[in-house]
């Protein structure tokens, strides 16, 4: 009896985990890896392995930028080793250092503000229309429907999983995996793995640095084995190509500058093209009709040919090659040019089959034995003036977490901070003066008091106002029963107060924290919310947007005046000459809408509002449209609008330096750089500087200007010298 009862109890749990198991591999029966998720559907895959050494302005990695959801995948790390995006498909590989969990994958788009919910034990649905297969160490997000690939579209462990990146592109039906290595900020070498024979490599410096004008505009080497795989076009130059040639273009014109085997002569070679009249002996340069070269950009065509000090010159235009003749003669080359050669030469491979250097970029490719060795260099345009545009930094400072506020005392030496972890920082020069810890999660921004140097903070429940010593006002902080917007700072009888928004209810409050008003606006506000005080005959009117209406409260008497639809939207008051307005962005417009309720398109196809900033005399708006900047008054007035060459522009900032000059600080989201420009859009050089979230531009007590932002949660600064 008891032997048939055990073995009931055994057959049972066998029977249990039999189900169990059913269940689970009939969920995650679809095991996602790169060798399923990808198929010749996939014209491309670029693999990220290190977030942080990619430069996304590079031709490769741009379409990363083009799609926020990518943006957001490789902001948050969460011991993901491996990004795996498609270029032609919706399609996404996340492979981590340790396995996926459903906790773990609700934390991780948790943090990138994207809601999920579970389907079943190994799919997950994302609130952004994306889902979720997973298993072990791989994680797949996809649109539409995951179909795996029975076959592995290549051997993914030629990937240098060490590389900061890996490009998988396909080449006709075959793919190749390409291996990227950011060896600094303007140095990128790529390995391309495949079937590939070696070729003679060449120091193209040795051959032609001692004919080339130190003032070219674009060089190109071939070396004639690598020539003659990418171009099969029949030329006579072949028969006479001893290393290799330059296709170089001058301020004249393009000119192709060749070697040539020791004994032979080119115009020799080609004195079947010739007219009868030449001379093979004495003659050194021909005109030629309907000749070939082994360049599409080459048409068949006119062009003169010169032998000189053993290189053959090509040109269409014979001004082009004397120019470059005399150049040698009056020893203006890269030869004599010792500084240039080695600025442009000095970082990249000394022998290589092909080299390109213009004034972007230097590009050299080496081919060896199953593999091509591809190094860029970034080149500064302005590279001779190096030494004398040093980037120079004030000391760093470091602080207890990244920084949601740089709050500059513009006129003087001191600046606010405020961080995520609901701290304020008063620094001054080189040195954090004091830190107050309010462990508290802040709402809206902060507000710097004109005059005083006080800031007001805001908590969920406490509003702060701090002094410039470090304390509390008098009166503060003041408990609050939910505070929400950004408080708003008025004058009302010569006395400095802040109106907040608390639950239901707008309150005014003065800097000596009394209650001196209180009107019900409804319990609809955000921390988004815009809030305008105005004196309209000795009484005070409030101003508030809520559910994209426009509504007017008399303070005094507690009573709505008027409400003025304006629509969902990101809006801002504007007050001039005691009007009030409604400024904002409303379904990619820019509008402003006055107090009778009229209506005016000020812009429209706006990406962004980037930033609102009042100088003495206006209130300005910062709006993008791509790589547009335009710079908008509160009045509706176009102030200025030009192109940068910032393609993802997070932050932007506006100053006058000490000639009066206006310059505008851009930051470049993706990149983690700021750049300068002036109003009318002139880039002041070609500097950078290194920093991520925040940009200010920070006059100081001596007029001097200083660039402030934050790098790892360090505030850096760096004084412009404009």
């Amino acid at each position: 009896m008891f032997s048939r009862t055990v073995l009931s109890i055994l057959g049972i749990l066998s029977l249990s985990w039999i189900v169990y198991v059913t269940i689970n591999i009939a969920a995650g029966s679809v095991v996602p890896s790169p060798e399923n998720v990808f198929t010749t559907t996939d014209q491309s895959i670029v693999v990220v392995h290190n977030t942080k050494e990619i430069d996304y302005d590079q031709e490769a990695f741009h379409f990363l930028q083009e799609t926020p959801f990518y943006i957001q995948l490789l902001s948050k790390q969460e011991r993901i080793q491996h990004f795996y995006f498609s270029t032609s498909r919706e399609i996404v590989v996340l492979e981590r250092s340790k396995p996926w969990t459903f906790d773990i994958i609700q934390k991780y788009f948790t943090k990138l503000g994207i809601g999920s919910n579970l389907k079943h034990s190994k799919e997950v649905k994302l609130t952004n229309d994306w889902k979720i297969k997973y298993h072990d160490h791989f994680l797949v997000l996809f649109k539409g429907e995951f179909k795996p690939s029975e076959q592995s579209i290549l051997d993914w462990k030629f990937a240098d999983r060490k590389a900061s990146a890996s490009i998988v592109s396909k080449n006709n039906s075959a793919y190749q995996i390409e291996n990227c290595y950011f060896i600094s900020t303007n140095n990128v070498k790529y390995i391309s793995v495949g079937n590939h024979h070696r070729l003679p490599l060449v120091d193209d410096q040795d051959v032609f640095q001692d004919i080339v004008p130190s003032d070219f505009k674009h060089y190109e080497f071939y070396e004639t084995n690598y020539l003659k795989l990418i171009q099969k076009i029949n030329s006579p130059l072949y028969e006479w190509l001893d290393q290799g040639l330059i296709v170089l273009e001058t301020k004249l014109g393009k000119c192709i500058i060749t070697d040539f085997k020791a004994g032979q002569n080119p115009i020799a070679v080609i004195a079947p093209l010739l007219d009868e009249n030449v001379d093979l002996t004495t003659d050194k340069r021909v005109t030629l009709t309907n000749f070939t070269l082994p360049f599409p950009q080459f048409k068949p065509g006119k062009y003169h040919l010169e032998v000189f000090n053993g290189r053959a010159f090509i040109s269409s235009n014979p001004q082009v090659i004397n120019s470059i003749i005399g150049n040698y003669e009056t020893g203006n080359t890269l030869a004599q040019s010792s500084i240039k050669r080695f600025q442009l030469f000095s970082e990249t491979p000394k022998k290589c089959s092909y080299r390109l250097i213009d004034s972007k970029e230097h590009l050299t490719k080496s081919y060896l034995e199953k593999s091509i060795h591809t190094v860029i260099q970034t080149l500064d345009a302005e590279s001779e003036e190096v030494e004398e545009n040093l980037i120079s930094q004030l000391a760093p400072l470091r602080l207890d977490g990244s920084i949601l506020q740089i709050i500059p005392i513009q006129g003087s030496q001191q600046l606010y901070v405020v961080t995520n972890t609901g701290t304020v920082y008063y620094i001054s020069n080189e040195r954090i003066l004091w830190s107050k810890v309010l462990n508290e999660t802040l709402i809206g921004e902060p507000v710097l008091i004109p005059g005083s140097n006080q800031l007001a903070v805001q908590s969920s429940s406490n509003l702060h106002l701090f002094n410039s010593g470090g304390a509390e006002a008098e009166g503060f902080p003041i408990a609050m029963n939910q505070l929400s917007a950004t408080p708003y700072h008025y004058i009302w009888k010569g006395e400095g107060a802040l109106a907040v928004i608390n639950g239901a209810n707008l309150e005014l409050i003065t800097l000596r924290g009394k209650r001196v008003g209180s009107v019900s606006i409804g319990n609809n506000s955000s921390d988004n919310t815009p809030v305008c005080i105005q004196a309209i005959k000795g009484e005070l009117i409030a101003n508030v947007v809520v559910n994209g209406n426009w509504n007017r409260y008399n303070v005094k008497r507690k009573q709505k005046l008027k409400s003025i639809p304006v629509g969902e939207g990101e809006w801002y008051f504007v007050k001039n000459n005691n009007q009030v307005s409604a400024v904002g962005l409303s379904k990619k417009q820019f509008v402003r809408f006055a107090d009778n309720g009229k209506k005016g398109v000020l812009i429209g196809n706006v990406s962004k509002i980037l930033r609102r900033t009042s100088t003495a005399d206006q209130e300005l708006f910062f709006l993008s449209q791509q790589q547009r900047i335009f710079v908008v008054n509160g009045t509706g007035g176009l102030v200025a609008q030009f192109e940068t060459r910032v393609t993802n522009i997070s932050d932007v900032y506006l100053s006058k330096n000490r000639s009066g000059k206006t310059l505008v600080g851009i930051l470049d989201g993706i990149a983690n750089n700021s750049y300068i420009y002036t109003l009318n859009g002139n880039e002041l050089s070609k500097q950078q500087f290194e920093g991520s979230s925040k940009l200010v531009l920070h006059k100081r007590g001596d007029n001097s200007l200083v660039l402030v932002s934050e790098s790892n949660n360090y505030l850096v600064r760096y004084p412009l010298n404009y």
